[in-house]
């Protein structure tokens, strides 16, 4: 007379370990590999930037872009993502790119649109518009915000950069 087994008793043990080895698997292969993201479209923000080949400030540039170019967005690592733009992929940080499509006609709460200058999209896509700016100065007229434009509108070249970085024997 055949024995039959209760549910869950006497089961095969090295089933269960190849589930375990196949699930620890898939785990170390998503946590190696950037998160694939929907494609979606983002905007650059700063005035210049560039796609490096590593999710790192020091990566080396792939590709330089501009405040307004669209870049496809094809991954995420961290505060990073991995973006094709004119046939180069490349690593960009958050921070220098937006996510938001900007309506000017919107933050001004009116029907028409209206021409916006680059650092104004930029601003807005950060969420700082030229009316947050205004309640800022009315709020704190004693602000030396000349000083403010003028650190903005410094720049330091991928060398220097790259060179500071090298002497100062930063790591990722």
């Amino acid at each position: 007379m055949a024995r039959r087994r209760k549910c869950g008793m006497g089961t095969n043990l090295t089933g269960w370990r190849r589930l375990l080895i196949k699930a620890g698997l898939l785990v170390l292969l998503l946590a190696l590999f950037p998160a694939p993201a929907s494609a979606q479209t983002l905007r650059v923000i700063k005035d210049q930037d560039c796609l490096r080949d590593q999710a790192q400030f020091f990566g080396q540039p792939v590709a330089l872009v501009k405040q307004g170019d669209q870049l496809k967005q094809l991954g995420i690592k961290g505060d990073w993502y991995q973006v094709e733009f004119q046939g180069k992929q490349g690593w960009i940080h958050r921070s220098a790119v937006s996510t938001r499509k900007v309506s000017l006609s919107a933050l001004q709460g009116t029907g028409t649109a209206q021409a916006a200058t680059a650092d104004e999209v930029a601003l807005a896509g950060k969420g700082f518009t030229p009316e947050v700016e205004a309640g800022y100065r009315q709020k704190y007229p004693n602000m030396n915000y000349a000083a403010v434009d003028r650190v903005e509108s410094f720049q330091v070249p991928e060398a220097e950069l790259r060179k500071f970085i090298t002497e100062g024997g930063l790591q990722p």
